[in-house]
């Protein structure tokens, strides 16, 4: 169930912060439970969400500043993956989230409130994610902001594309959301920020 008495949905309920000691039941009949032939296969998910939600608990402790003190601006135009790539950021990752909805949006909240760390989806109508890293190289402050690309044609070719523009990494989508924290913190450590 939601906060608010509603069934709570798949998406919901893998959002949804576990404590220790906390399980998740699922009636057999319940569209998230897995079924006989892919039992195994959830409970393989369900470990590795647990043991990426550690890894996060764990890089607080490496990686003190990337944790819980960045400012993390989300560029995406699809709504979805900006509020589930932020909920895994602010619940998971313990960062500050802004989102934009575009490159503009992302030009005026950068101006507005200059993030630590810009995930940047590469392809969106009007300026794309390339256009806007260039334009985020012209305002002052954020000639050296870091950014990450998000994209879902992660080959080789594009990764170091994207990379000789200037990113500090490439993120794949879709992506894991239990992950996400984890990746960008170890894409920011192996650029040396930390």
């Amino acid at each position: 169930m939601s906060h608010d008495g509603r069934p709570a949905s798949a998406p919901e309920l893998l959002a949804a912060p576990l404590g220790d000691g906390s399980a998740v039941l699922l009636h057999p009949e319940h569209p998230c439970a897995p079924t006989a032939s892919a039992g195994r296969s959830a409970v393989a998910r369900v470990e590795a969400r647990v043991e990426a939600r550690r890894e996060c608990v764990m890089a607080s402790l490496v990686y003190p500043r990337i944790v819980g003190s960045w400012k993390v601006l989300v560029v995406d135009d699809d709504p979805d993956i900006r509020r589930i790539a932020a909920l895994s950021l602010e619940r998971i990752g313990k960062f500050q989230v802004t989102v934009a909805a575009s490159g503009e949006e992302a030009l005026e909240a950068v101006r507005k409130d200059m993030p630590d760390l810009v995930l940047l989806d590469v392809s969106m109508p009007g300026t794309d994610g390339p256009t806007t890293l260039q334009l985020l190289r012209a305002i002052p402050g954020a000639e050296r902001l870091p950014v990450i690309f998000f994209t879902a044609t992660s080959n080789d070719a594009e990764v170091q594309r994207l990379v000789s523009l200037g990113a500090i990494g490439v993120l794949a989508k879709p992506f894991d959301v239990a992950d996400l924290p984890r990746r960008v913190r170890s894409i920011a450590a192996e650029s040396g920020l930390h």
